[in-house]
């Protein structure tokens, strides 16, 4: 007799095993790793960093800071403006260290770090069968369908479901949004470490300027592409072009059935 976890089982085991190996392998907040001048050098339990050009300070951070400071370097750097910099490292103990001609500053390679290679191909081969999984299956259901009538009652429900769920995920965030009010109760500190830290991203989907209509969105459900839709996992086009194949290979086999 086979042993089998029902599904609910095997979800609760999934998130106490994530918990424990998170808590296990987690990233050490305090050390960092600079390449400096060509060399190695490890910084640990410091007070206060700064980045410092032409001494002027750019940027100061506490010692709960570690994604800023590398967040922010990253951007330095992507902009070239990195030749120049000065990092400025304070101790509790009255240390004090001075780095020129940083090149890279990067969290401690530690075990959750040297496995996170291994969870991204988990994640990308998830990804990899997602579309063929979904398109084939699409694809076989609407070819399967006795009359076709079917499948424009499908795919009215199909669109129907899409923006109901829709309209009640963007209803519920609002709702929670405004009843919780994230970020109210944080520290004045935390609220500018994070707006130093995400600045740029924030600002660059500000300026997409994104606008939606109804008749964009029907639009752009037909793909202008479909090896591009099915490469850039776009749902909708998938189903879209499914349904047109299931159409496509009904006919055929309803005219080779005749024949």
């Amino acid at each position: 007799m086979k042993f089998k976890l029902k599904l609910h089982t095997q979800i609760v085991i999934g998130l106490i095993l994530g918990a424990v190996f998170g808590s296990l392998f987690s990233i050490n907040q305090s050390k960092l790793e600079y390449i400096s001048n060509g060399s190695e050098i490890i910084s640990q339990d410091w007070s206060e960093v700064r980045f410092v050009e032409k001494d002027s300070v750019l940027n100061t951070f506490d010692s709960k800071s570690q994604v800023s400071i590398i967040k922010i370097f990253k951007n330095i750097k992507d902009k070239k403006k990195a030749a120049g910099l000065k990092i400025e490292i304070d101790y509790p103990d009255g240390r004090k260290e001075t780095l020129e001609n940083v090149t890279s500053v990067n969290k401690i390679p530690t075990i959750a770090v040297m496995l996170k290679p291994a969870g991204d191909i988990f994640i990308r081969l998830l990804t990899m069968i997602a579309v063929p999984l979904v398109l084939s299956s699409l694809i076989v259901g609407a070819a399967s369908l006795s009359d076709l009538k079917h499948i424009a009652k499908i795919g009215g429900k199909t669109i129907g479901f899409y923006a109901i769920t829709a309209v009640m995920a963007i209803s519920i965030g609002l709702f929670f949004a405004n009843v919780i009010q994230p970020g109210k109760f944080m520290p004045e500190e935390t609220k500018t470490r994070l707006m130093e830290t995400f600045q740029e991203d924030a600002q660059s989907k500000i300026d997409q300027n994104v606008s939606m209509n109804i008749v964009d969105f029907l639009v752009n459900i037909v793909p202008k592409n479909p090896f591009k839709a099915i490469a850039d996992g776009e749902y909708l086009q998938i189903v879209f072009l499914q349904f047109c194949s299931g159409f496509f290979f009904h006919s055929l086999i309803q005219t080779v059935q005749k024949q």
